[in-house]
């Protein structure tokens, strides 16, 4: 029988700024992941950081569950969502997911992935079990949205406003 992997959503932190650098998804523990993006060349943590002298990093895991089957592919869009909305208040060194499109980004397309993360939240298709979390992820969509509403129906209004006025041009 094929058995479902654990899912581990994390961000690397740099220590000196305090901000995230960089969000991924892992099966693997999450000190084995961070020794991984600190030695592997072919790593954006590496190339970014650590080859540069900054070893002042640390991992993090974000209290993200899935509350659906747990694949490696749904694991991949929650990360691509994720990176949208960390990218947005922050620079991240992701080669893949959301990130890779900040500079281009047209903004209908972001209004519309944190669309969907609204939405999966308001429909418990996942959830933020800590609550430091929560608060982060909302703080960086309420600054993508440009609101200070918390109410998760309210924003997902806003956001869906955004896309249509973004169309109607």
């Amino acid at each position: 029988m094929n058995e479902l992997k654990k899912y581990h959503f994390y961000k690397i932190i740099d220590s000196t700024t305090n901000q995230p650098i960089y969000i991924g998804c892992t099966s693997q523990q999450l000190n084995r992941r961070f020794w991984q993006h600190n030695h592997d060349i072919k790593s954006a943590v590496y190339n970014n950081y650590v080859l540069k002298g900054n070893k002042n990093l640390s991992i993090k895991e974000i209290s993200l569950t899935i509350n659906k089957q747990f694949n490696y592919s749904i694991c991949l869009k929650y990360e691509e969502l994720l990176t949208y909305i960390y990218g947005y208040s922050y620079k991240l060194c992701n080669h893949n997911a959301g990130n890779l499109f900040y500079q281009d980004l047209n903004d209908s397309i972001l209004y519309q992935k944190v669309h969907d993360f609204l939405f999966h939240l308001i429909e418990k298709e996942i959830s933020i079990c800590d609550i430091s979390d929560y608060n982060e992820i909302i703080s960086y969509i309420q600054k993508i949205c440009s609101t200070n509403e918390t109410d998760l129906n309210i924003l997902d209004d806003i956001c869906c406003e955004q896309i249509c006025e973004l169309e109607d041009y």
